[in-house]
């Protein structure tokens, strides 16, 4: 089950409310297996897998808030409880801009890595700049580069 409201308040800022419950089941039946190793095909190994109910369930909550003037806000919260055996926390915050004029922001976290790009378009020259930063490494590594391109 997902929930999804959206309010309007005041004049500038959108905010959507949203929610979800979701109930997992999983009965799959016994199943016997029997198998061997291709370097080995004279020993047989077998598996057998009991039938078991594995009951799982997910609930969230989130919200996202966007504004008239480009940046908005996203949260969200989700528990992910395995009934025998525990359950994950998840929380997801997010801060963004979408500018009204030609430029484009990016912002990304990968591979132990944060960079931040900025591009803007100005009388027929497209500007670049970048940054990057090492997050996890011992000695920190940082890089800065500047664009200028023109096509004609």
């Amino acid at each position: 089950m997902l929930l999804d409201k959206s309010i309007r308040h005041y004049e500038d800022r959108i905010i959507n409310h949203t929610g979800r419950f979701e109930y997992i089941i999983d009965f799959s039946p016994t199943s016997d297996a029997d198998f061997y190793y291709l370097n080995d095909p004279s020993t047989m190994f077998s598996i057998n897998i009991d039938e078991e109910v594995y009951e799982n369930f997910r609930i969230g909550y989130g919200f996202d808030v966007t504004y008239e003037t480009g940046w908005s806000i996203i949260a969200n919260f989700e528990r992910f409880h395995a009934i025998s055996s525990g359950y994950i926390n998840e929380v997801y915050l997010s801060v963004g801009y979408v500018p009204t004029e030609d430029i484009k922001y990016a912002l990304a976290l990968e591979n132990e890595k944060a960079s931040l790009n900025y591009n803007k378009h100005i009388n027929g020259f497209d500007i670049q700049l970048g940054s990057n930063y090492s997050l996890l490494s011992q000695i920190p590594e940082y890089g800065a580069t500047i664009e200028v391109a023109s096509k004609f």
